[in-house]
């Protein structure tokens, strides 16, 4: 999300010769992320349950942070946010997610 923000703050300001290498930056933490599921795959459901309960709301797509990012990329839906307690922490961040101009926005 941190890079993400600063590509958007690189292209609403014209500085878009930093813009390649930053993105480059993002496309190799998502490899590292894809590789993550890779090795969960691996793992049988009772082994995934064995630790499952520890990471609360942090695992996957039931992560705010997960949302946040479906946001800045475009993909905004009002049940998502919905699915979070009002007054909470994550419900305010993807609130301001909602709200401020996509990746693609700032890119066009």
């Amino acid at each position: 999300l941190h890079e993400l923000d600063h590509v958007r703050r690189l292209l609403d300001a014209s500085d878009s010769h930093r813009v390649p290498h930053t993105l480059k930056r993002i496309l190799t933490i998502l490899k590292v992320l894809v590789a993550q599921l890779d090795i969960l795959e691996t793992m049988t459901p009772l082994e995934f349950q064995s630790f499952r309960q520890r990471l609360e709301q942090a695992s996957g797509f039931q992560s705010d942070q997960f949302r946040q990012l479906e946001f800045v990329l475009g993909r905004r839906s009002q049940a998502a946010l919905d699915r979070f307690p009002p007054n909470s922490r994550a419900r305010a961040a993807l609130t301001v997610r909602l709200h401020e101009p996509t990746l693609w926005l700032s890119f066009l």
